[in-house]
């Protein structure tokens, strides 16, 4: 049997959480009982890990559920048992998990610094992008990547589509990537998304001065469920992580609406890209 979606690990560990909570244990009394380590127990509570059936059945007994909620966790660790589309893909993995959460969320919110977001890339500006990152993608997995992007893009187009709110640094759309002939087309692409009802698309300019993320970039996901809490992803030079800290998702919630404040309104920003390609096709 295929292991559940992340977001639907994740439900499974808050309920876990809560019921171990409730019956005033530790982390560390949990996984004593079912011959695991406290650190499992936590990854397990937080969704990063998997588990088995007969952990779990143990873990409920120590907890005294009810049957009935025994009986609703069962079904929620084998909840719909399939493999992400992504999986085929040969995605880092800290990037397959966050891959996982994007396929589940109704709402994205970033900010990029140097890249035009990856919901928004063409192939020849996705393949440039990981190619010159050869210390994260070897040059046999650069095609499955490239196409896992292009793969990811497409909930922008479902029904219903995915909402994305992107802000970018003006060298993200500055920066030559490619080639003049493949950045001249990402921006035209870039041009077309942000014309979409569910894209909105905003520049912050260098004459905005410093701002509040001049040390990275960052990723918001808000999921369709009420009960399934926001979650971040940050990346860095060697890969990326999620958050799932509450205060942490929040401060960087507040951050994003400073860099959108920040920004130029969607039409500036479209004016801005205009007047960039027009540089990029008389060059």
């Amino acid at each position: 049997m295929m292991a559940a979606t992340p977001l639907q690990r994740r439900r499974l560990g808050l309920e876990l959480r809560a019921l171990r909570e409730a019956a005033r244990l530790t982390a560390q009394e949990a996984g004593q009982h079912i011959g695991r380590s406290h650190a499992t127990i936590s990854n397990i509570e937080r969704g990063k890990h998997r588990v088995t059936k007969t952990d779990l059945s143990a873990l409920l007994e120590l907890y005294d559920a009810t049957p009935e909620l025994r009986a609703l966790l069962h079904n929620l660790r084998s909840e719909t048992p399939r493999r992400g589309w992504w999986a085929t893909y040969r995605l880092p993995s800290w990037f397959e998990t966050y891959v996982g959460f994007e396929s589940e969320a109704a709402l994205v919110r970033e900010f990029e610094l140097e890249l035009v977001p990856g919901l928004m890339q063409t192939p020849g500006y996705a393949r440039a992008v990981h190619v010159v990152g050869s210390h994260l993608t070897a040059p046999d997995e650069v095609g499955p990547q490239v196409a896992a992007r292009l793969q990811r893009q497409r909930r922008l187009f479902a029904n219903p589509p995915l909402t994305l709110h992107a802000v970018v640094s003006e060298a993200a759309v500055r920066r030559v990537v490619g080639g003049r002939k493949t950045m001249a087309e990402q921006l035209e692409h870039v041009l077309e998304l942000a014309e979409l009802d569910n894209v909105r698309f905003q520049v912050l300019p260098f004459a905005a001065g410093e701002h509040a993320s001049m040390a990275g970039t960052m990723v918001l996901l808000r999921f369709p469920e009420k009960h399934d809490a926001d979650l971040a992803y940050i990346d860095h030079a060697l890969g990326g992580h999620m958050i799932d800290s509450p205060y942490e998702v929040a401060t960087l919630g507040v951050l994003l609406d400073a860099l959108q404040d920040a920004a130029l309104s969607t039409r500036k920003s479209r004016e801005l890209v205009e007047s960039i390609l027009e540089e990029l096709r008389r060059a």
